[in-house]
């Protein structure tokens, strides 16, 4: 079974990522009617997925999820992150400058 990843982050062209995922499935031979199937389910969760991640980072909040699909001959992994990533450092300075401010 052929294991296929799709990342999404806020940078993806959704159509690029859509063209290579077609790409490698037909370069992996998966079949012309499992194909079809297979990219219709992708595409919509794909789209789903970016949107709700780029409405939740656009009011401050991250976005981090992995779904999977499984067909015959393959399994397809969207790994899917909005939002910035913070390290504990950085959230700890920041708190610490906040309560100075206030």
């Amino acid at each position: 079974m052929q294991k296929l990843t799709i990342k999404v982050t806020p940078n993806t062209d959704l159509l690029q990522a859509m063209d290579n995922f077609k790409s490698d499935c037909m370069r992996h031979g998966i079949p012309d009617d499992e194909l079809q199937s297979l990219l219709e389910k992708v595409e919509t969760e794909v789209t789903d997925l970016a949107r709700r991640g780029r409405e939740l980072s656009s009011i401050g909040s991250q976005f981090e999820i992995k779904r999977v699909f499984e067909s015959e001959s393959c399994q397809v992994v969207l790994d899917v992150k909005f939002g910035a990533e913070q390290s504990t450092l950085g959230s700890k300075l920041r708190s610490l400058f906040s309560k100075r401010r206030g």
